[in-house]
């Protein structure tokens, strides 16, 4: 994609098109065991494997951009018995809770591509299913003209995008989705929805869960 960079940052308006997905955690507990914030959840900790022999831990994440016929689960737990709908997790999995799959699935659209990985989490001696949100496929949703670049991470490689732009005619059909991220050569690790889905999860009381508006564009301005 021909893309330009941009420097000045446009104003998002409050009410929009799309809106990204966001955990409702307090930024003290990220990462951490141990929540000192009472009224939020804290994040299912992943035990993670053993390093390799260069010191690097085996990324427990499903591989971007392809359809996965079997999937092996990371063990999460966590700390405090928070089974929320939309919980967070130290290693930045998409996970949503079997209610919140099944409304996501009589919600979505044709043209959206995803699929639910199943990874239960443990809390003490209760496990209970929950499922991880993988595109394996990403439309082009975005407005190249209006995105806003990071640098770029190496020299000739491309910039990865610091904040998208989404076009309000390529989003159309969507309800929900994500990008590729160009700097990263695979699909971002975003989660977006259509302002429809976004009040039915309200509507819905789906817990852990709020929102952001995002920038849109029309391309016919």
């Amino acid at each position: 994609m021909n893309m330009k960079r941009k420097n000045t940052q446009t104003k998002i308006r409050k009410e929009t098109l799309a809106y990204s997905l966001y955990r409702s955690l307090c930024g003290s507990c990220a990462f951490k065991t141990v929540c000192r914030v009472k009224a939020h959840p804290c994040p299912a900790v992943a035990l993670m494997p053993k390093p390799k022999e260069d010191g690097w831990y085996p990324t427990p994440e499903p591989p971007k951009d392809q359809y996965i016929d079997a999937w092996e689960p990371v063990r999460l737990e966590l700390p405090e018995p928070y089974f929320d709908d939309y919980p967070g997790n130290d290693i930045g999995l998409q996970l949503f809770s079997e209610r919140f799959r099944d409304f996501i699935e009589q919600h979505k659209q044709p043209k959206d591509r995803f699929q639910w990985l199943e990874n239960p989490v443990v809390c003490r001696n209760e496990e209970r299913p929950y499922f991880i949100l993988h595109f394996y496929d990403a439309d082009n949703v975005l407005d190249e003209s209006r995105i806003i670049f990071d640098e770029p991470y190496e020299i000739g490689r491309p910039a990865s995008i610091q904040v998208p732009a989404f076009s309000a005619q390529k989003i159309q059909g969507h309800s929900i989705f994500t990008y590729v991220d160009p700097g990263y050569t695979h699909n971002s690790d975003r989660v977006y929805v259509s302002r429809e889905l976004k009040q039915a999860i309200l509507k819905a009381k789906m817990t852990g869960v709020t929102f952001e508006a995002v920038r849109i564009t029309n391309d016919l301005e």
